[in-house]
């Protein structure tokens, strides 16, 4: 790619710019990848790397205490965040104080609940209408921040109904995350690997998925807010 850049560098940054995106799409790089999936049986063609695009989107956003936060739309995970910001906008984190017990247990059950709604409501959206109105609206964080008990840790994985509060769409036919258990269990070792098991809505009751790799903290994720 670097050495397509330069080739068309003669005829300006945005030549050679495209230059090595179309060694990538449309080159020996794609055909490299190619024969490779289709040696082990991987329904892809030229045209499916020729004709892929990235698309200009206008981001999902929220406001968090007079702060404007944007993020992906709901083709990626992003508002799930936003949603944890709108529900959490109903508790006095900074009277509970930074990581205190309190702080940590509310900012994960916030997250629990949007994850709740991720698993369920997001998807790419030349395909599938989300209700992010009703998503990203406060008064359906409201209503979600209401099922957090302070006292106790949720074991539940439940969306909510955000179409209640969403002027577009008012139905939704796909699968709902409704159990009312959800429970993994992670363990790793002093040379860093690590095993995960989860119980979750994409696992039958008589299933379990194990994954092994080395410990990467960033993919933990975190959200750290006022």
């Amino acid at each position: 790619m670097v050495e397509a850049e330069r080739a068309a560098k003669s005829s300006g940054r945005a030549a050679g710019i495209a230059a090595a995106r179309d060694r990538f799409y449309k080159g020996d790089i794609a055909q490299d990848m190619v024969a490779f999936l289709q040696k082990h049986d991987a329904p892809f063609d030229m045209s499916d790397f020729a004709e892929f695009f990235a698309k200009v989107e206008k981001p999902a956003m929220t406001t968090y205490r007079g702060y404007q936060v944007y993020k992906h739309d709901f083709g990626s995970q992003g508002p799930q965040l936003l949603e944890s910001l709108n529900i959490l906008e109903n508790f006095d984190l900074h009277a509970m104080g930074h990581n205190s017990a309190d702080y940590l247990h509310v900012v994960t059950e916030a997250m629990k609940l949007s994850y709740a709604d991720r698993d369920t409501y997001f998807g790419d959206p030349s395909f599938v209408d989300t209700p992010a109105e009703g998503l990203l609206s406060k008064a359906y964080a409201k209503e979600r921040a209401k099922l957090i008990d302070m006292k106790h840790a949720s074991r539940a994985f439940i969306a909510g109904n955000p179409m209640a509060y969403d002027s577009k769409v008012k139905s939704w036919p796909y699968w709902t995350a409704n159990m009312a258990e959800a429970v993994r269990t992670a363990a790793a070792s002093r040379s860093g690997n690590a095993c995960r098991a989860p119980r979750t809505p994409h696992t039958s009751p008589s299933s379990t998925r194990m994954a092994t790799s080395l410990i990467q903290p960033q993919a933990a994720g975190g959200l750290v807010v006022p």
